[in-house]
């Protein structure tokens, strides 16, 4: 699968890159990468990010995907998802339904699923869950090394709780 991309990325003509994806639509092949935030807010706030702007926030993010509107999406566009990232700007362990997402985006053959996440929020049933419904990839963020950058850049990050998650990951 990624091969393909690496081609792709090295063709230079947009008229080519259109009249792949026109191929790929007309053959019903998979084209698309998603990448979805089900909720707009976040549990920590970064030093850098643009939660810690309380008027940006209170103006722009607001929202959380509904649990019954899963499907919904999933038919729309995940047929023709190679790929589907859950979490792109805020925290999706704020959401309360992310293994039936999965489970939904692996039952429509989404074939690679990823995770981006700060991770504080997951707990080991949480990386049993999502990895059993068939997610494919955690992405932790984090920025810092040590305890007091970790904890002094991520506002209400807990060091420990970040090692106890790749501790859970890893046994996964």
């Amino acid at each position: 699968m990624w091969d393909e991309y690496n081609v792709v990325q090295n063709i230079k003509s947009h008229r080519v890159k259109f009249l792949g994806l026109w191929v790929f639509n007309v053959l019903n092949k998979r084209h698309l990468n998603v990448q979805f935030d089900p909720v707009l807010a976040c549990n920590f706030k970064c030093k850098m990010c643009y939660f810690t702007d309380d008027d940006y926030v209170r103006k722009n993010m607001k929202g959380i995907f509904k649990e019954e509107n899963i499907e919904e999406i999933a038919n729309a566009i995940f047929k023709n998802a190679l790929k589907l990232q859950i979490g792109c700007g805020a925290e999706p362990t704020l959401f309360k339904h992310n293994t039936k997402l999965i489970e939904v985006a692996k039952k429509h053959q989404v074939p690679y699923i990823s995770m981006i996440t700060n991770g504080n929020l997951l707990e080991k049933e949480d990386v049993e869950s999502f990895s059993n419904a068939g997610l494919d990839e955690f992405i932790l963020s984090m920025h810092g090394v040590t305890k007091e950058t970790y904890e002094d850049l991520m506002d209400k990050g807990i060091y420990e709780k970040f090692h106890d998650i790749l501790r859970f990951i890893t046994e996964q």
